[in-house]
């Protein structure tokens, strides 16, 4: 909309002067505007289209198409209004280099180039007629002697062309540079507009007067301004507490890096780097300073993958270790009781206590082979893996578990899914989660399991063009708030039997297939684990 609105206001400027230039042509012919009332009539009509023109504007929705048609337009009553007043010699041929101008800074450089060419087509034409109207009598259409502002120079054919050759010249002069600065305000409308509005880190420019001059849009949600605030000292904009840092930053007014922590709306405290760099001009004169808000956020969450993936991977050698340690100990002890228990008579207590040591010795051997399962997954070789099959089978599995049933588990897969993946690892991983599902739900509600390709493509950015999500959707009382990352911690547990290694097998799993898991609260209850990995 704001091609249209210069473009009206530089017409009805143009109409004004022209009014205005006839009314003083009246002034020294001492008679007003009684012998011009065609241009008048002309020019009161063009002030009337501005008028619906700006009544359009205000409901047109493609606003370059609009300002297509009303150059054409312009060239249309530019050439009628300079035929009228004396063609060349009329005070209002400098039109025809405002429609140019328009056209250049509007329209293609193609139609520009077009509209030049009909200018220089009207103008040659018009001062044609008008040359052979004043030296052969040739009758022109319309025109009225008084009405001419001026009367052509030229005695003969070889003046007038060679005039109209530089007045031809000038008309393509000025499109040459109009297109010229044209294309200088597209590159610069590229980078503001293009580059610089989408950036997903925050752009402030302020000139040396402490003038905001740009500011992006994720610049306005870093810092919470909605009002406008093209023009205005950024002291008046970042008046809130939580600006302060940004504020003395600001003011310092050097080039430099400083971390911080800000309060954004929807987003809650996000970690930032301030980044301000100082502008000088080709004299080495300071213009003013910009200021680069960069989100820590994905390089933090980075850092702390990688700090537990360290932390796993040293669990893992730990947890091998004490594994094979307890595991013999174990297994004599084991022995030990069944050999006691079946070479002498024992009381019928004595007997309860001997199958309560053996059932324990064998929940600690169960664990001990979750620790050992914990601490050997590696990335094998990878083959295609069918998922939808996959997870038929996980669904059948879990229907014939002692805590599931036909009836709780419903499987939802809408194609044909592949990545590339250990089956047997897959397999494990989305039974751990099926049966954490089951544990948490007790003996009432249903399991949804649902995959297809995701919609997510940002979680597994750069690793691949698609990925495929896999949900464990159940009815259950739901995690313990701001839980949903420590669910996956080795050791973490809200059970009262086992010893939390499940949920983190799961994530050990996932990520060796370059892939994420992810929980989260449901509003309506129950919770929801998420599953992506990269499609084949």
């Amino acid at each position: 909309m704001y091609p249209l609105i210069w473009l009206q206001v530089f017409r009805l400027g143009a109409v004004i002067f022209a009014m205005a230039a006839i009314m003083l042509r009246g002034f020294r012919q001492g008679t007003l505007a009684k012998f011009f009332w065609r241009p008048y009539l002309l020019l009161i009509c063009v002030a009337l289209l501005c008028l619906i023109y700006i009544f359009i504007s205000l409901r047109v929705r493609y606003a370059r198409p609009f300002a297509d048609v009303q150059i054409w337009i312009d060239l249309v009553w530019v050439s009628c209004l300079v035929y009228l007043t004396g063609g060349v010699e009329s005070n209002f041929v400098i039109l025809y280099f405002g429609v140019i101008l328009a056209a250049s800074l509007i329209l293609t450089a193609g139609s520009g180039l077009l509209i030049t060419s009909f200018v220089v087509t009207f103008m040659a034409g018009t001062t044609l007629a008008h040359f052979l109207s004043d030296h052969y009598k040739f009758p022109l259409p319309l025109v009225v002697e008084s009405e001419r502002l001026g009367t052509l120079r030229y005695e003969n054919y070889r003046d007038l062309l060679t005039f109209l050759l530089g007045q031809s010249a000038a008309f393509y002069a000025v499109f040459g540079l109009s297109s010229s600065l044209a294309l200088r305000l597209k590159r610069v409308r590229i980078v503001t507009g293009g580059i610089l509005q989408h950036m997903t880190d925050g752009v402030l420019a302020i000139e040396q007067t402490g003038r905001v001059v740009f500011l992006n849009p994720r610049a306005q949600e870093i810092l919470g301004i909605s009002i406008d605030w093209p023009g205005k000292p950024y002291q008046n904009l970042l008046k809130s507490e939580r600006h302060k840092t940004i504020k003395e930053t600001l003011a310092r007014g050097s080039s430099g890096r400083v971390e911080m922590e800000v309060e954004i709306p929807g987003e809650g405290k996000v970690p930032l780097a301030l980044h301000t760099s100082l502008i000088y001009d080709d004299q080495g004169q300071r213009r003013g300073l910009i200021a680069l808000f960069i989100d820590l956020s994905e390089r933090r969450r980075r850092e702390e993958a990688e700090e537990r993936a360290e932390r796993m991977a040293l669990l893992a050698q730990m947890s091998a270790s004490i594994a094979h340690e307890l595991r013999n100990p174990l297994g004599v002890i084991r022995g030990s009781v069944q050999t006691l228990a079946s070479g002498s008579a024992l009381a019928e207590s004595d007997k309860d206590l001997v199958d309560l040591a053996v059932k324990e010795s064998d929940r600690i051997d169960n664990i001990i082979s979750d620790f050992l399962s914990f601490a050997g997954l590696e990335r094998g070789i990878f083959h295609p893996v069918d998922l939808a099959e996959l997870l038929r089978e996980v669904a059948h599995f879990l229907k014939a578990h002692e805590k599931g049933g036909s009836d709780r588990i419903n499987l939802e897969i809408r194609e044909p899914l592949f990545c590339r993946g250990s089956a047997q690892q897959l397999r494990q991983a989305f039974i751990n989660l099926g049966v954490n599902a089951l544990e948490a739900m007790g003996k009432t509600g249903s399991l949804e399991i649902k995959a297809q390709y995701s919609q997510r493509p940002d979680i597994l950015r750069g690793k691949g063009d698609k990925s495929i999500q896999v949900d464990f959707i159940d009815e259950g009382p739901g995690l313990k708030v701001g839980m949903e990352d420590k669910v996956f911690e080795p050791f973490y547990t809200t059970k009262t039997k086992g010893v939390g290694l499940g949920l983190a097998i799961v994530k050990r799993i996932i990520s060796s297939h370059e892939g994420e898991v992810l929980a989260q609260n449901l509003p309506s209850g129950g919770a929801k684990f998420s599953v992506y990995l990269p499609a084949r």
